[in-house]
């Protein structure tokens, strides 16, 4: 048995370290070659390495430095407690180094110890004074540690240790009255370090070299790694539940989606089945109006007869070219085609267009036009007849032995600009609100109509939104109903026409031996109007003013005057009483932009015949040859 002497040190009340002098020292023996003391002690030193790697890897694995602050308190107090418990090599050099570093391992266990009550306090978010007193208390002790010399020192450094309850429990009500609550972390390492304290076991009996806070640091560390554990559990879970929730989200919206595109699909292939059902009567009906009036047509109306059947065919042909683009939705896609055209010829048109509609069903047809309606205006005409024909047509439809009225009229606004006002209605049936709102439907059909609306309304609908206007709908007091829309357009000139007669073919017309004077102040006009008198054989001579024209008839004799209304200095209606009173028997042919608007000075004065430009050729032609044929050579 081998025996050795270990130092043994009486406990005192304070940090007091005895004289060095060892011969009064009692003695202590110890058997340092048990087997089961050298077990011992190597699985401390084990699980203190162990400790050494595990510590810094599982504070970074879950990002906390209050793991990392317990775990190295761990650390420090357990490689303290085996340095001076256990009997190693040279344990009096190994006792003798740790009494000299005594002081600067004791700083570090209680700056450890006051940053895990800073963080489980989170004092970094109260107020400031509260993280100043408390690390004010650990730099004091530190300050204490470092700088003692003497015995008088220790003991300072004791009575400052057994105040650390207090400044504990004050810390505590602070952060209390703050509204901070501290969370079971807290309450578990305050516990365990004040029952430390009031047991009065942090200081070891061995001499009292050491403050031992070990179990504290050991609980809390536990304690902080089960609770990150669960944490990432939980949060795990949450996630989980979330990523779960968001596919069954994901999914439901898919079958929602899917029923939806599915009743949609069902609803669209009704409607087709609708729209291809109620669509024969809108490609019918027009064809049916062909067959009629070619039975009807014999000699002496087949002129008359014959434009009505074209106009039909034409709207047929329209009708059709509405239905292929509205399909493959090409009507948002076409853009407007402004052009320079004159507006009282645009409107003879449409009437006639609107009374042969309004006979289908023995409709009286009334047309109102405005006194401030320019002559030209610059607009997509195409467009413009679409919209008025098909709002005709659709009125035409559901009236029967009543009223169709169509009315154009104009504000002028500042500059070369007007809004042109349209306005058709009718003495039908009228609309219910329902309806109104469901107007812009193709092929809709009335609650107690046989018929459909078809693509009329849905194409004004669309062609007036290309326009920058929409349509309007009343239903007046009278019964009825009042489709409206505004357009803002601009003015035109007639020097920017480019069509001054639509151009027909005409046979047999041998104008050879007749004189025509063409009398306008646009020269392109006179241009375009002698070139086709001449291309049938008529002589033509022009002047561009009313005076010009009074001097021509002075100098030479002629078979007809074309003339225009409203020319600068003398005007058409001055012209024909100066040709009245010295050419009582000349024909004089009115070809105008307006119709015949005389002032009040001339209402006496009639014109032979008269053609709103742009006539056709075929029948300006006629109306020049009966003329020059009806009336000798003066």
């Amino acid at each position: 048995m081998i025996y050795k002497q270990f130092l043994f040190w009486l406990r005192s009340a304070s940090l007091l370290v005895p004289a060095t002098a060892l011969a009064s020292e009692p003695t202590l023996t110890l058997q340092t070659d048990n087997p089961l003391t050298q077990l011992w002690a190597g699985v401390e030193l084990g699980i203190m390495v162990l400790l050494l790697l595990f510590t810094p890897l599982a504070a970074w694995a879950y990002r906390s430095m209050l793991l990392l602050l317990s775990g190295t308190g761990i650390w420090v107090q357990f490689l303290l407690s085996t340095l001076y418990r256990h009997e190693w090599q040279q344990l009096t050099t190994w006792h003798h180094g740790l009494v000299h570093w005594q002081p600067q391992l004791t700083s570090l266990v209680f700056f450890l110890l006051f940053g895990c009550i800073h963080l489980l306090l989170s004092l970094g978010r109260q107020p400031r004074y509260l993280p100043l007193l408390a690390w004010s208390y650990c730099l004091a002790g530190i300050l204490l540690l470092l700088w003692q010399e003497t015995q008088a020192d220790l003991q300072w450094f004791t009575h400052y240790h057994n105040m650390f309850g207090i400044v504990l429990l004050l810390l505590v009500t602070l952060s209390f009255f703050h509204g901070v609550r501290p969370g079971p972390l807290f309450w578990l390492f305050g516990g365990v370090t004040t029952a430390l304290l009031l047991s009065d076991q942090t200081l070891w009996p061995a001499g009292q070299l050491f403050p031992d806070y070990g179990p504290a640091f050991s609980l809390l560390f536990i304690a902080a790694l089960l609770t990150n554990v669960h944490r990432q559990r939980r949060s795990q879970q949450t996630l989980e539940q979330q990523l779960t929730e968001k596919q069954q989200n994901s999914l439901d919206h898919l079958e929602r989606t899917v029923a939806m595109r599915t009743r949609q699909l069902t609803r669209s292939l009704a409607a087709r089945n609708q729209m291809l059902a109620r669509i024969s009567h809108d490609l019918r009906a027009p064809l049916g109006h062909i067959i009629t009036r070619a039975g009807q047509t014999d000699a002496h109306n087949y002129k008359k007869e014959s434009g009505y059947i074209m106009r039909t065919a034409n709207r047929q042909l329209e009708l059709l070219d509405d239905l292929i683009a509205y399909a493959r939705g090409e009507l948002q896609q076409q853009e407007l085609t402004l052009e320079s055209q004159y507006l009282y010829a645009f409107i003879k048109e449409i009437e006639e267009e609107g009374r042969l509609l309004a006979r289908q069903h023995h409709n009286r047809f009334r047309l109102h036009i405005g006194e401030q309606l320019p002559v030209l205006i610059q607009a997509d005409f195409r467009r413009l007849r679409r919209i008025i024909v098909n709002l005709l047509d659709n009125a035409a439809k559901f009236t029967h032995n009543g009223d169709i009225s169509l009315s154009l009229t104009a504000t002028a606004l500042p500059g070369e600009q007007i809004t042109l006002n349209v306005v058709v209605s009718d003495t039908g049936p009228g609309l219910s609100p329902s309806l109104q709102q469901r107007l812009d439907q193709p092929f809709l059909r009335g609650e107690h109509n046989k018929q459909g609306y078809g693509l009329g309304l849905a194409i004004v609908t669309e062609l007036l939104a290309q326009m920058n206007s929409q349509l309007k709908t009343e239903q007046p007091a009278q019964g009825g109903s009042r489709f409206s829309f505004e357009l803002k357009l601009d003015k035109g000139r007639e020097y920017d026409v480019d069509q001054v007669f639509i151009d027909n073919r005409v046979q047999d017309l041998d104008g050879t031996g007749y004189q025509i004077l063409l009398v306008d102040d646009i020269a392109l006009t006179c241009t375009y109007l002698s070139e086709l008198l001449g291309g049938y054989g008529f002589d033509t001579l022009i002047a561009h003013s009313a005076r010009e024209a009074l001097h021509c008839l002075e100098d030479g004799q002629v078979d007809l005057v074309i003339t225009d209304q409203l020319m600068p200095d003398m005007n058409g209606w001055e012209l024909l009483a100066q040709l009245r009173e010295k050419h009582s028997h000349l024909p004089v042919l009115l070809y105008s932009a307006l119709p015949p608007m005389p002032d009040s000075h001339h209402t006496h004065l009639h014109f032979n015949d008269t053609l709103l430009k742009p006539a056709g050729s075929d029948e300006f032609l006629h109306c020049v040859q009966h003329l020059c044929t009806q009336y000798q050579r003066l």
